[in-house]
C-alpha cells in the first residue's frame, strides 16, 4: 500500500541497481598494452579526464582519443567502447523492487555516469526502462554532491523534497541529498537494509513472483 506522505523515489545507479568492477576494463587494456593494471585503473576512473567525461564536458570521441594518447593503445573507437562499458551486472532483486514501486510512486534515476557506460546499461538492463525520469551527470553537467544535480532531480520529481525517498551507496552523496532538503535519504548497503529503512518511514515492500520475468537482461 502506498504511503500518502511520499510520492517519489530517487535511486542511484552504481552499486544500488547495478554492480560494477572497474578492474574488468583496466585488466583488458593491461593485457593489450602491457601497462600496469593499477595505473590504468587510476587513469580510467580517478583522473580529471574521466571526471570531465562524466560531467559531459568531454565527448565520447574526445575521451577515447585522449585515452589513446595517454596509454598508447592501437584499438579503434568501436573496439574501445565495449572494453570501457561492459563492466556491469544487474541486480535482479533491486530490479524487482523498482518494478514493485512503480505502480504507486514516481521513479527518478540520478547517477554520476558517462555517456558510453550509460548507453550500455540502457541497452542491456531492463531496470532503466521502469524509471519515469533520468538525471545523468553527463547531461546535467554536474556530479553528485554538486547541488545542481539534486535540484535537477527534485525539479523533474515535481514534488516537494520532503515527499521524496532517496538512496545512494555513498554517505557523502546522501548528505548532499539531505542538504538539498530530501530528509528521507538512506545509505544503501543491501536490499534487506533498504527494506528496513523503508519500513521505518512507513513503507512495506512485498515480494511478487510475477515480477521476476520482467527483470531478466534483455
Amino acid at each position: 500500500m502506498k504511503n500518502p506522505n511520499y510520492d517519489t523515489f530517487i535511486f542511484d545507479l552504481g552499486k544500488v541497481l547495478v554492480d560494477f568492477d572497474h578492474n574488468i576494463s583496466a585488466a583488458k587494456i593491461a593485457k593489450l598494452t602491457g601497462k600496469d593494471q593499477n595505473w590504468l585503473y587510476e587513469l580510467f576512473f580517478e583522473s580529471e579526464l574521466t571526471r570531465l567525461f562524466d560531467e559531459g564536458k568531454v565527448s565520447s570521441r574526445k575521451f577515447y582519443s585522449e585515452m589513446k594518447k595517454l596509454i598508447g593503445f592501437k584499438i579503434s573507437f568501436n573496439e574501445f567502447v565495449p572494453i570501457w562499458s561492459d563492466i556491469f551486472k544487474e541486480k535482479k532483486d533491486m530490479c524487482e523492487l523498482v518494478l514493485s514501486l512503480k505502480k504507486d510512486y514516481r521513479l527518478v534515476l540520478m547517477s554520476n555516469v558517462n555517456e558510453l557506460q550509460f548507453e550500455h546499461i540502457r541497452k542491456n538492463f531492463s531496470v532503466i526502462s521502469y524509471f519515469n525520469e533520468l538525471i545523468l551527470s553527463y547531461e546535467v553537467g554536474a556530479m553528485k554532491p554538486d547541488p545542481k544535480i539534486y535540484q535537477a532531480a527534485i525539479k523533474v520529481a515535481n514534488t516537494s523534497p520532503d515527499r521524496i525517498i532517496y538512496t545512494d551507496d555513498r554517505a557523502e552523496l546522501i548528505e548532499g541529498g539531505k542538504l538539498a532538503g530530501i530528509k528521507s535519504s538512506f545509505v544503501f548497503t543491501d536490499l534487506e537494509q533498504f527494506k528496513l529503512d523503508l519500513e521505518n518511514v512507513g513503507i512495506k515492500v512485498g515480494e511478487s513472483e510475477s515480477l521476476v520475468d520482467a527483470c531478466y537482461n534483455r
